[in-house]
Formats: C-alpha cells, structure tokens, sequence
C-alpha cells in the first residue's frame, strides 16, 4: 500500500521521537523536502515540520528545527512570501511553550517550597 505524502511526513515526523529511527526518519524527512515543488506544496511540508513542535521532546523539536532551517536556507526562494510570517508565527509558539514549561516548572518548584515551609 502506497502513503499519501502527508500520511508519509506524519509518519517521518512521529518517528523523530524514536531512538532508533530518528536517522532514518531524518533521511526520509529531507528528501521529502528536496523532492518538494516550489511553492504550496513546500510550505505545508514546512508547516508540518513547525507546526508540532509545542507538543514534541527537545530532542525531535530539535530535528524539527533543523530540518526547517535547511529547507528555508535551500528553498526559502521557492517559498510563498506570505508564507514567512507564519514560519515566524510558529516559531513563536514553540518558543512561548518552552517558557511556559519552564516558568510551569518553577512555580511548580516554588509552590513545593512553600508547603514544605
């Protein structure tokens, strides 16, 4: 049986939370990417690969990260120019969820303190 495309990234992206298949779900990942046409097509490969990073480990967000990077680097000229803000909307997320754990885990930290007091 043959997988849709986006059925494929879902299942490249799902497997960059696992050891032993985050090499070849990277592979797998980059040349959906290079195999991309220009345009719409593209960025919604990229919004794929942004649009789950609140939810993933650091280590996947990472890969995520990466593999956004190299395809704006390589084929941000085939991309939409609206496209961009929401590459920067998505990336605000990630970054907005990564300082809400953070302060979640420090007042988490306080309150324990403080009933232990």
């Amino acid at each position: 049986m043959v997988l849709d495309s986006r059925r494929r990234v879902g299942l490249a992206l799902e497997n960059l939370e696992v050891r032993d298949l985050e090499g070849m779900a990277w592979h797998s990942l980059q040349l959906m990417i290079e195999q991309q046409p220009q345009g719409n097509a593209l960025a919604s490969l990229i919004r794929e690969v942004l649009g789950g990073l609140p939810s993933c480990s650091k280590p996947a967000a990472k890969s995520r990260l990466q593999l956004a990077q190299q395809a704006l680097d390589h084929h941000g000229n085939k991309l939409p120019v609206s496209f961009m803000p929401e590459v920067v909307q998505l990336m605000l997320a990630y970054i907005q969820a990564q300082y809400n754990a953070v302060h979640t885990e420090e007042l988490a930290k306080l309150c324990s303190l403080t009933m232990e007091a």
